[in-house]
């Protein structure tokens, strides 16, 4: 959801273009050594779509900051980024948010008789748990929770447990993460949530979160101000899922589900050819799918997700830090949901949006 900065007057400033100034904070921390700096340009992106949402770039000017070894913070051996965002009034009060926790990803450095500049990018949090391959397999037995499968990965890769509260969903078999080389920690996590409609993200401030997106309409949030919107309708997207539970000791199951609505641009029809759109199918199978009701869950959900993306949507305003993918706005009465969030520090924000 919309993470609105604390004070409810710098808040309201954010729809104004004059008397308030950006805010950016940054702060750099590796070894027990922290060093607030200041960028010469910064540009950051959350992206929902994406397996590790966070993304960054900074640029720096400042001599003194120019990396010349490993040791050095600019660089990409362990320094971690924090990131808050706001805006200041005319009065001199500050209000800001926090915008990310990262880790450097690279970094390059070039220098000629006149000047200095840095640029790093800047990657997300779960980069840690997904470089860091299993030496031996670990093994998670049939009917643990969720919460705990991830807590016990994650603390076995960071040497912190997210202590994430339970959610009564539980794994139908035994699992054993690291049986393949090829597949990071962070992504085996994803594969198994992701057969269950759920997810797990790094929020703003570095901590895990756990679960689905909320598509309800009435936590719509009316977008206000100037703004450009922009709609390209360049995929026909599926109104037909089928998803296949095809578990290693049990029987497979199968569920489809279909567009049924006649009020809908893209309604499959009650029989083949009845519908002005036609048919048009994705499959998706999953091993820890054991039940129709999962199947079916699951289903649906790939199925919202199908619709709302048969345009491309961007809409650009101003400098807005608040802004969070998943959030549900309105926008000239139409309902939305963000998919993802490009800021740049000292230009707009665009968010890429499908309908609800």
């Amino acid at each position: 959801m919309t993470t609105p900065l604390p004070s409810a007057r710098h808040n309201n400033a954010l729809n104004s273009t004059t008397g308030i100034r950006r805010v950016t904070q940054i702060t750099l921390s590796r070894a027990g050594v922290s060093l607030d700096v200041e960028p010469t340009s910064a540009s950051f992106t959350q992206d929902a779509r994406r397996s590790q949402r966070w993304a960054g770039s900074l640029t720096f000017s400042d001599p003194a900051l120019l990396p010349t070894g490993p040791d050095d913070l600019l660089t990409p051996f362990g320094t971690r980024v924090a990131v808050s965002l706001g805006v200041e009034l005319a009065d001199g009060t500050r209000s800001v948010v926090p915008y990310g926790r990262y880790m450097i990803g690279s970094a390059t450095a070039d220098v000629d008789a006149d000047s200095s500049v840095t640029k790093v990018t800047l990657v997300d949090m779960a980069d840690v748990p997904e470089r860091y391959r299993f030496e031996e397999p670990l093994p998670v037995a049939a009917g643990t929770d969720l919460a705990d499968m991830i807590n016990a990965v994650i603390a076995s890769r960071t040497g912190t447990n997210p202590t994430l509260t339970a959610t009564g969903r539980t794994l139908g078999a035994p699992r054993t993460f690291g049986l393949s080389a090829e597949t990071g920690p962070w992504s085996e996590v994803l594969s198994i949530l992701d057969a269950f409609d759920m997810t797990a993200w790094y929020d703003r401030s570095g901590s895990l979160g756990l679960g689905g997106v909320s598509q309800d309409p009435s936590l719509a949030k009316p977008i206000s101000g100037e703004l450009s919107l922009s709609v390209k309708f360049d995929t026909r997207p599926y109104n037909v899922i089928v998803v296949r539970g095809e578990p290693a000791d049990a029987e497979p199951i199968q569920v489809v589900a279909y567009d049924d609505d006649p009020s809908s641009p893209t309604y499959a029809g009650t029989t083949v050819g009845s519908s002005d759109y036609g048919r048009v199918t994705r499959f998706y199978s999953s091993k820890m799918i054991y039940t129709e009701a999962q199947a079916a869950d699951t289903a649906v959900a790939l199925l919202a997700t199908s619709l709302g993306a048969g345009a491309s949507m961007t809409m650009v305003r101003s400098f807005d830090p608040t802004a969070d993918v998943n959030d549900i706005i309105s926008v000239a009465g139409k309902n939305y949901i963000v998919d993802s969030v490009s800021l740049n520090v000292t230009g707009t924000t665009s968010q890429a949006l499908r309908p609800l």
